[in-house]
């Protein structure tokens, strides 16, 4: 239903930090087509995020500002997300050393 509803997709840039300095394109593939079938205005080559790669970069953008990942627990996808590759990406990730545990410190509490 979140699809059919434009207005409250998140945008990496806008609504979410920019992660492709810390996992370039990791998880991020073109979604034009898709995203096209609900909302035809959809420019040319928008890209969207695997479910791993939003959880990070929703992760990196509350730890960077210094707040609580909002309205989220892992409990609520854990059918949906691979955490296993979310702990890679951190892992991967230049990371500061308390930025990284904080990040994976919402993972443990799966």
């Amino acid at each position: 239903m979140a699809l059919l509803n434009p207005q409250a997709w998140s945008w990496s840039g806008k609504t979410l930090m920019e992660t492709n300095h810390l996992l370039s394109m990791t998880g991020v593939k073109d979604a034009t087509d898709t995203l096209r079938r609900y909302a035809p205005e959809t420019p040319e080559e928008t890209l969207a995020a695997s479910y791993e790669r939003a959880v990070f970069d929703l992760l990196y953008t509350a730890v960077i500002k210094g707040k609580r990942v909002p309205n989220l627990q892992p409990t609520d996808i854990d059918d949906a997300v691979d955490f296993s590759l979310v702990a890679q990406c951190i892992e991967s990730a230049d990371l500061a050393p308390d930025k990284r545990k904080r990040m994976l410190a919402w993972l443990r509490d799966q």
